[in-house]
């Protein structure tokens, strides 16, 4: 039996639209042996907190951007004893991550489309050393100087529909808006036009590829299933380096691709690369850009491969 420590977001989307029962939840864990705690208010202190219960299992409960905040917390927080300890070694707990929150690629490639209760129960049912691990290579991210982690980095047309997205519902998700916008975007060309468009940059992939801009980008440490599209399916199988893909394709084009993106195949026109150790990307403007679905902008990214972490798969 594992005992599990849920971090739990009471402000991601299931969580705050009653589709989760808090006090299920908790009697489950208290039940089992484990925890629950709210990280809205102080992360670090939550995180303490679960360490200090000696769990088996560190659980995400919320989307994406909730596990960003966790997974980042995590990493740095080891590179700070790393300093006095004189070491290199990351030692990370295991990671559950509960499809909690709007945006769940994360539990939608780890835990496919089980809820919340049941994906603890099993969990829970299940002796440590018999989990089915997940290994998700990380990100690690220099946006002008500051660092981060993260498992699923893009940019052009995805930043520039979050960003529409996020101004029309007041920073709020909402999945029937985000339908309209797709929508839209593919009928309408003007509205489509501002959200696939070239994001004007210097991108250098690895030591060899070299290019002026792009209408989208994507990075990834691990072959992701993003809402049925799988982007690197056709690429070889890599224990090292990054997954990445661009293209500087139109509108149009780009919309004519999605089958081809949808049944896991190479669109014409985009250019896919597997194993790469350096993204570099350069603007006298700020670009955006996501990960793991939170927003930020920046001049000079740098992208590298971060630490290997382990997620329970279902």
């Amino acid at each position: 039996m594992a005992r599990v420590g849920v971090l739990n977001n009471p402000h991601a989307g299931g969580n705050k639209n009653g589709k989760i029962d808090r006090f299920t939840l908790e009697s489950l864990l208290c039940d089992n042996g484990g925890v629950f705690v709210d990280v809205d208010e102080d992360i670090d202190r939550a995180i303490d907190y679960v360490e200090k219960n000696n769990v088996d299992v560190v659980a995400s409960n919320g989307g994406d951007g909730t596990f960003h905040r966790i997974l980042n917390r995590y990493i740095k927080g080891q590179l700070e004893k790393n300093k006095f300890l004189e070491t290199t070694e990351i030692v990370l707990p295991r990671f559950l991550v509960l499809p909690s929150g709007t945006a769940n690629v994360i539990a939608y490639n780890s835990v496919r489309g089980e809820n919340t209760e049941t994906v603890l129960k099993r969990v829970i049912n299940t002796e440590y050393y018999n989990l089915k691990i997940l290994n998700v290579r990380t990100l690690y991210i220099n946006c002008d100087e500051k660092d981060q982690f993260g498992t699923i980095f893009a940019a052009g047309s995805v930043y520039n529909f979050m960003q529409i997205y996020e101004n029309l519902n007041n920073g709020k998700k909402n999945k029937k808006k985000a339908l309209d916008i797709i929508l839209k975007g593919t009928f309408n060309s003007k509205f489509g036009n501002s959200i696939i468009k070239t994001t004007n940059a210097d991108l250098q992939i690895g030591e060899g590829l070299k290019d002026e801009g792009y209408s989208a980008l994507l990075v990834c440490g691990f072959k992701p299933n993003i809402v049925g599209i799988k982007p690197f399916n056709e690429l070889e199988d890599m224990d090292n380096g990054l997954y990445c893909a661009y293209t500087k394709m139109g509108r149009i084009k780009l919309i004519m691709g999605l089958p081809l993106l949808l049944m896991g195949k190479k669109i014409n026109g985009a250019n896919y690369f597997s194993g790469v150790e350096e993204i570099r990307i350069k603007s006298n403007e700020k670009i955006g850009y996501t990960l793991d679905g939170e927003l930020f902008e920046g001049h000079d990214i740098i992208i590298n491969p971060g630490p290997t972490i382990k997620i329970i798969k279902i």
